[in-house]
C-alpha cells in the first residue's frame, strides 16, 4: 500500500476515531481507552467498529485491532484484509 494510499484511508477518520486508533497502536485495551477518555467500553468498541468500516478494515479477516494498528504505523497491510473502505 502506497503512502498516498495510507494517508487517504487515515483522513477519513474523524479526530476522535484518530486519537482511539493512536491508542490501540500504543497498546490500550478498550476498557483502558474508555476510562482515560471518560466514556464507556461500549462507546469505544463502536466508534472502533466505525473506524474500521471507515477504511475498510474487514472485520472477517484477521485481528482489525491489529491490522489498524498495523496501518496507522505504516506497516505492510495485507490487501485482503482492507478494501478501502466506505466512500
Amino acid at each position: 500500500m502506497t503512502l498516498l494510499r495510507r494517508l487517504d484511508l487515515l483522513t477519513r477518520l474523524t479526530p476522535r476515531q484518530r486519537e482511539i486508533a493512536a491508542l490501540v497502536v500504543e497498546g490500550y485495551t478498550n476498557a483502558e481507552i474508555a476510562q482515560r477518555l471518560g466514556v464507556t467500553e461500549q462507546s469505544i468498541k463502536e466508534r472502533l467498529r466505525r473506524s474500521y468500516r471507515a477504511v475498510g478494515i474487514s472485520l472477517y479477516a484477521g485481528n482489525p485491532r491489529i491490522v489498524l494498528t498495523r496501518l496507522v504505523l505504516g506497516l505492510d497491510v495485507d490487501p485482503l484484509f482492507v478494501d478501502g473502505g466506505a466512500e
